[in-house]
């Protein structure tokens, strides 16, 4: 069901289990109910599935990483980056005493890592990290693995916010080759692969390209989801963004906007964070049509939040 983003059917047949499962098998039952309210944006509920699964008396080392890397997701997707980055060095120092040198757990715990460095824009770190992570991906999978290309592009993105902008180009490049090889051009992983093109095609000023690559994704994404789903609502602010920024077509950018403040409002209230960004989009837009009153009044609603 969870496959399905049936997630309201499967947190009930959850609970059902909940109640009527052994003491051995709760651990695992609130972990995914925790992974229901994750999906649907509800994160203090999620919170506190993940806090009474960590808690169990059943709970082994190994499987409290799973927990305390759940965690670490909430934390991020409330902004509290600290936080996250603490728990996830806990996750790595599980990791690292409870495997070989060369495990894969361990990169995706470095991995982990360096996003919260990213977010950050501690580029240096974050880089650091990767690089540690891909040196054990090359010992434990074959060059063409799709977590290679996750790393790769992920490389690619730190490059080129130092604005190495070529090998940026490259390792993306790269890692859309090995996606498009092992998925289908709608999996998620091609998806990102050629956001992150897009975004460097941005920087150089080719907006067509940028823009046609941006709705090639956006298009693919409404395809790939039934419903509203964080992913969608990315690729519909970078079209906006670039209507905005690099055609200069408001009325558009606007639409854009709009559309992804209204998937965020009704599937992902408890993003404030993203909800604000949004709402400062549409205010910037407004600004520049002259309705500075609209516009004031957009940024008073971020101001309250």
């Amino acid at each position: 069901m969870c496959d399905m983003n049936e997630w309201h059917q499967s947190r009930k047949y959850l609970q059902y289990l909940l109640i009527h499962s052994n003491e051995q098998d709760l651990l695992w039952i609130e972990y995914f109910i925790s992974q229901t309210f994750y999906e649907i944006g509800q994160l203090n509920e999620a919170r506190l599935c993940y806090d009474r699964a960590i808690k169990s008396n059943t709970i082994n080392l190994q499987d409290s990483v799973v927990i305390l890397s759940a965690i670490c997701k909430v934390l991020y997707s409330q902004d509290k980056y600290e936080e996250a980055y603490d728990f996830y060095q806990q996750a790595l120092e599980i990791r690292e005493e409870y495997y070989e040198h060369f495990h894969v757990d361990i990169a995706i715990s470095l991995d982990n890592i360096s996003d919260i460095l990213i977010d950050q824009t501690k580029y240096d770190q974050a880089l650091e990290y990767q690089k540690r992570a891909m040196s054990i991906c090359k010992e434990y999978y074959q060059s063409n693995h799709t977590y290679i290309a996750l790393l790769l592009y992920r490389t690619g993105y730190i490059l080129y916010q130092q604005e190495i902008i070529e090998e940026a180009l490259n390792l993306n490049q790269q890692a859309l080759t090995i996606m498009k090889n092992l998925c289908s051009s709608s999996h998620p992983d091609v998806l990102y692969a050629l956001t992150n093109i897009a975004h460097i095609r941005y920087g150089q000023e080719m907006y067509e390209e940028s823009l046609q690559l941006y709705q090639q994704v956006l298009a693919l994404f409404t395809q790939l989801y039934s419903s509203d789903h964080i992913d969608t609502v990315c690729a519909l602010i970078n079209v906006g963004d670039i209507l905005f920024e690099g055609n200069e077509n408001f009325e558009h950018a606007l639409d854009f906007y709009h559309k992804s403040l209204t998937m965020l409002e009704r599937s992902y209230p408890s993003y404030y964070a993203y909800i604000a960004n949004n709402l400062n989009l549409i205010g910037n837009v407004l600004g520049q049509q002259m309705k500075f009153d609209q516009a004031l009044e957009i940024y008073n609603r971020v101001l309250k939040m």
